[in-house]
């Protein structure tokens, strides 16, 4: 009898490192999983690409005006964008820039450049295109600068 008591025990025993081996690999488990989706995500270097490439496509003929960039693009609220468009054509001295929105953010971004740190930094963004527009080649560079600081901590 005494045999099966100490066996009893000792699976007992057993059983207890057990239980806290796996408590402490869900603990870990819980932790790590925790982190990994609890982190802050800056989707803004997405949004200024995709700013861009619609902006480039609302492009349509040499006389585009903010106006009609302002349609096409379907901005209501620019306070949080700062979009500079210049288009140069590579055959004739044609050449154009337009601005929309806030010009703080370009600002912001000359002194970032200029090493400057922020608590609240925008995201500064270029893209270069050439478009072709009635048959001739224009190169398009649009400077897209996103603030939205609160929505990106």
């Amino acid at each position: 009898m005494e045999k099966k008591a100490q066996s009893v025990l000792a699976d007992m025993t057993f059983w207890i490192y057990r239980f806290i081996l796996i408590g402490l690999i869900a603990f870990a488990f819980v932790i790590i999983v925790g982190n990994k989706y609890s982190e802050h995500y800056d989707v803004r270097p997405m949004e200024a690409s995709i700013i861009s490439e619609k902006l480039a496509g609302c492009i349509t003929d040499k006389s585009v005006d903010s106006e009609s960039i302002l349609s096409c693009m379907n901005f209501k609220d620019s306070k949080d964008y700062y979009l500079e468009l210049n288009m140069t054509s590579m055959d004739s001295n044609f050449s154009k820039t337009i601005t929309l929105g806030k010009s703080l953010l370009k600002s912001d971004c000359l002194i970032l450049d200029q090493g400057t740190k922020f608590t609240k930094m925008p995201l500064c963004s270029d893209s270069r295109y050439i478009i072709l527009l009635n048959g001739e080649r224009v190169s398009v560079k649009i400077e897209t600068d996103i603030g939205k600081y609160d929505q990106n901590q």
